[in-house]
């Protein structure tokens, strides 16, 4: 009796909830980590205040920075492993992301008219191209000096970018990911430091759709959880005197602010020192790359080993399908509202966590309604459905 060999059936790669709601925390930490920057910071009379900003800044929200960018190397890895099991060729996926990289431009333009646009100050004005300290008359430059008003435009650049080099070997890419890593904040100041991040997060969620497809689950969440373990235990003690260093920085220039001001020479302003720098430190790196590692090892096991869906993350998972939304209309929130009327000189601790709170609780309520009709006419929306 002739038998066949059984067929092992094809892996389909299901939907990861431990990336929804990361990329939800990541939503979450932009949201209130910029509304900190530009309402706190403000105020210099606080220093219980300007405390509070400056700890949640350097051990807590700008982890977001580096769980954002990941992410959208994740996302670019995971959608591209599901064309590549559906047969599509490099040429239909080049096309696909390239239209999706001109969609995110023209989200930037449109983004940077209604935002800068309708501001009176001399230092906003309008123009058709992404902001630069330097040169506004530019279509968009990756290597310009950052800002949230050319983001959207360097990210779009730089997943494209990395689309291509995932056409090289792992170990090609990881090569180019240390180098970049150490040479790319000198060659493209910050924008660098995002360039690394989103390749890194390509090689992990490469690494991770091969390993999930080969059954290694419980391998997965060790490798990551180990691998998060040391990198933060590294990276910790290196960031803490990152940070003292930017404690002593500066309060120095805190100090001679403060002696201006009583000299009637200027007004007092909290300083902060070079957030580039800060972010482009080993310190840095390594510890916010451990703390992501570490969250997302210990939600992949709750979440999509033990599949145990609790209520707690849903906040999180609607978040995270409108994060590019919210990174738009917060801003323009912050620029309208909160600059145009001033209403940051009013905020203490307490009215800026009241104020985080209710913001917070009105974003989930929209999204709750909103996902009733799968966020339609959202940008997540425009850019699945046109790219």
């Amino acid at each position: 009796m002739n038998s066949e060999p059984i067929k092992k059936p094809e892996f389909r790669l299901t939907r990861l909830f431990s990336l929804d709601v990361i990329r939800g925390i990541a939503a979450f930490f932009m949201v209130n980590g910029h509304f900190i920057y530009d309402t706190m910071s403000k105020d210099p009379k606080l220093q219980f205040t300007k405390s509070f900003f400056f700890m949640a800044e350097n051990f807590i929200y700008t982890v977001g920075w580096t769980m954002f960018f990941l992410i959208i190397g994740i996302g670019l890895a995971i959608s591209t492993q599901r064309y590549k099991l559906k047969k599509v060729s490099f040429e239909v996926r080049l096309y696909h992301v390239l239209k999706r990289t001109i969609i995110l431009v023209i989200i930037q333009y449109v983004y940077n008219l209604v935002n800068f646009g309708f501001l009176s100050s001399d230092y906003y004005k309008l123009y058709f191209g992404p902001y630069s300290n330097t040169d506004f008359t530019y279509f968009f430059n990756p290597i310009s000096s950052f800002s949230h008003s050319n983001l959207i435009a360097q990210i779009a650049l730089w997943s494209f970018v990395v689309f291509i080099l995932m056409e090289l070997p792992t170990v090609a890419r990881v090569i180019i990911a240390v180098v970049v890593a150490y040479f790319g904040y000198y060659v493209f100041a910050v924008q660098g430091n995002m360039f690394f991040y989103i390749l890194t997060g390509e090689i992990f969620g490469t690494y991770l759709v091969n390993e999930l497809g080969k059954g290694n689950t419980e391998r997965v969440y060790k490798l990551i959880l180990f691998f998060g373990i040391i990198l933060f235990c590294i990276g910790l003690p290196l960031h803490i005197v990152t940070v003292n260093n930017r404690i002593f920085v500066d309060n120095i220039f805190y100090i001679s602010q403060l002696i201006q001001s009583q000299s009637g020479k200027t007004r007092l302003y909290s300083g902060v020192t070079n957030y580039a720098d800060y972010l482009a430190s080993p310190g840095f790196i390594l510890y916010s790359l451990g703390a992501v590692f570490m969250l997302f090892a210990s939600l992949f096991w709750i979440l999509d080993v033990k599949k145990k869906k609790s209520k707690i993350f849903r906040p999180f998972i609607l978040w995270g399908n409108l994060t590019l939304t919210l990174y738009v209309t917060h801003f323009i929130l912050l620029y309208q509202f909160v600059y145009n009327l001033e209403l940051y000189l009013y905020f203490s601790l307490v009215t800026f966590m009241t104020w985080n709170l209710l913001l917070c609780i009105f974003i989930y309520i929209g999204a709750v309604f909103w996902s009733r009709y799968k966020f339609k006419y959202s940008l997540e929306w425009i850019i699945r459905k046109y790219s």
